[in-house]
């Protein structure tokens, strides 16, 4: 069938990659060669006196046309017309990359960073190809620099540093208009950086806030009930599916092995707050970071709505300022790779997260240095400021902004409003506020995306592969193994079915524990047939708590389907009168 989407595996290969013998399997080789193909893409890319515009625009266009209207970028495998031996030689591979530079990325970045009229300059669609297309020819992950642009190494430094000349110069013009402006004297005399924390205080979240229970302890009951408390969890199967790298935080991409290292052990963690143990996993610095950040990370997606109220009524105090909102609370994999990094720095334990500081942010964008003064008074007066950094210092004709590391306490948790269970009152969380100036704030989002790829210059595998070792087969023997375990699975589900009922599950492979508002669907004829019976259960625990309803089974009394609730201590309720013995059965509830 068509491969939708392009499947990395474990060294970052894709599925056309690891077909070494595509003569013996031409059918396969069909598949999974790349739709439009380089042939293609090169043809459009010669064309002559195409602004950089009309080359997205055509490409998107050759996209469209081969799937149906669907112009999705992941329809283009640029990696492997360029990376992969099936498509040549390494010197014709390297003479493809070459091209693909001096014929889209060195127009299009360096357009990407200049002052253009409104027609010239890049759409959205254009600045995400321009992206798609850098990482493409990055190579798979773990490929250098160095060996992916081998041959154009030179030309391509000298582009990335006329991109950031273009930016630095029209930084350098702002900044010398800024001069002459009312107010100028005083606003370049603000200090650098400057702390409002005690003297032996780290700036970071747990000097304000409380640590939950379950770190301070590193206890797993506790944790399960201070996840659920900030709605990271809401029942016992979303416990099951994030110690298998399953959450809403982690994208569309588990991130297996992040937790206990390996998926086939989610059984011990389970087995061991199941045994009332006072700390399981006391050395799994990665464990408990993880759980610590994920609670932090749903703690502030609680206060963010009461967190924009505050600050869009400082815009209202100051005539044309605009207030900019942060798409949401900053996401888990980057804030992971801080959490990461500043562990490495500080030398922190597993409180590490609590120095990632920016989950919660906000920007003001204003017209003048008057304006940019008073929003910034405005913000010392109305919250408690932990740290300020000024980058409009005399000489600095780069970026620069103004940034408050405020003290947000939260009215959430004050008496008479509804409370966050488990969490110390008052919720007091450090946010970053930014103060740009207009102009500032237009050239910083022309040069994004190259600031991007400095940061960044090759492709990251992704979370969850960076820390994998299994060596996955090629994938003609992986779509077999996976169809040959379908058929398997739907043979004994028919067979247990008839015998015993069928279970409801929401959980992946390890384990059986599910959704219970699922259950629901049997009261208006969800009937057994739809369900899917997983072919390895293990034992599965459940924490008492709030939680009165564990799991559920379907039975079938006469032509009916209808569920039976289990509670706490294994007993059923509202069961029929004659009922099958539930499978599978279950050990230490």
């Amino acid at each position: 069938g068509t491969i939708k989407k392009m499947i990395r595996k474990e060294r970052g290969r894709t599925p056309y990659m690891t077909l070494r013998n595509p003569d013996k399997f031409p059918a396969c080789a069909t598949a999974l060669k790349p739709k439009p193909s380089f042939q293609q893409l090169e043809k459009l890319l010669k064309a002559k006196k195409k602004s950089a515009r009309q080359k997205c625009s055509d490409i998107y266009k050759l996209i469209s046309k081969k799937y149906n209207c669907d112009k999705s970028l992941h329809h283009l495998r640029v990696m492997d017309m360029l990376f992969c031996t099936n498509e040549g030689t390494q010197e014709g591979l390297e003479a493809r990359r070459e091209f693909i530079f001096h014929n889209f990325l060195n127009q299009v970045l360096l357009l990407s960073t200049q002052e253009v009229s409104q027609d010239e300059k890049l759409t959205h669609d254009d600045v995400k190809l321009l992206r798609w297309m850098y990482y493409q020819t990055a190579g798979p992950p773990g490929t250098t620099k160095e060996e992916a642009r081998r041959t154009y190494i030179e030309e391509f430094e000298k582009l990335l540093d006329d991109a950031e000349g273009s930016i630095e110069k029209r930084y350098g013009q702002v900044y010398k208009s800024l001069q002459s402006e009312e107010g100028a004297d005083e606003f370049f005399a603000i200090g650098r950086e400057l702390y409002y924390t005690g003297k032996n205080q780290a700036l970071k979240h747990s000097t304000f806030q409380r640590l939950p229970d379950f770190i301070r302890n590193q206890n797993g009951i506790q944790a399960v009930r201070d996840l659920k408390a900030v709605g990271a969890i809401q029942n016992a199967g979303e416990f099951c599916d994030l110690l298998q790298g399953r959450h809403r935080l982690f994208g569309d991409q588990p991130i297996i092995r992040l937790f206990l290292g390996d998926p086939n052990n989610t059984g011990k963690i389970l087995r061991c707050i199941n045994s009332q143990k006072t700390r399981c996993f006391k050395g799994d610095s990665t464990l408990w970071r993880s759980l610590l950040l994920i609670w932090q990370i749903c703690l502030q997606e609680k206060i963010m709505e009461e967190f924009e109220e505050r600050m869009s009524a400082i815009k209202e105090k100051v005539e044309g300022v605009s207030f900019k909102r942060a798409p949401g609370v900053k996401g888990f994999v980057r804030s992971y790779e801080k959490t990461v990094t500043y562990g490495e720095d500080f030398t922190e334990g597993v409180d590490a997260s609590m120095r990632v500081i920016d989950g919660l942010r906000c920007s003001f964008v204003v017209d003048s240095i008057s304006q940019n003064l008073q929003v910034g008074k405005l913000i010392e007066e109305t919250f408690g400021v932990a740290r300020t950094k000024n980058m409009h210092q005399r000489g600095n004709v780069g970026y620069a902004d103004r940034k408050y590391n405020v003290v947000f306490v939260s009215n959430m948790n004050v008496e008479g409003v509804t409370k966050v269970k488990g969490v110390e009152s008052p919720i007091q969380m450090i946010c970053e506020i930014q103060v740009l100036l207009k102009e500032y704030y237009a050239i910083k989002a022309d040069g994004h995306l190259l600031y991007e790829f400095q940061r960044q210059p090759v492709q990251k595998a992704p979370l969850n592969l960076r820390s994998t070792t299994r060596d996955a087969k090629n994938c003609v023997c992986a779509f077999a193994k996976f169809w040959i375990l379908v058929v398997v699975t739907l043979v004994v589900f028919l067979i247990l079915s008839k015998r015993a009922g069928c279970y409801v599950s929401n959980c992946i492979p390890t384990c059986q524990v599910s959704n219970y508002p699922r259950c629901e669907s049997c009261d208006i004829g969800w009937g057994c047939d739809g369900y899917f019976l997983q072919w390895k259960t293990v034992e599965c625990y459940y924490i008492e708590d709030d939680w009165d309803i564990i799991d559920c089974f379907c039975t079938h009394s006469g032509n009916t389907t209808r569920c039976n609730h289990f509670n706490y201590n294994n007993t059923r309720t509202n069961a029929p009168t004659s009922s099958p013995t539930p499978f599978p059965t279950y050990e230490g509830f």
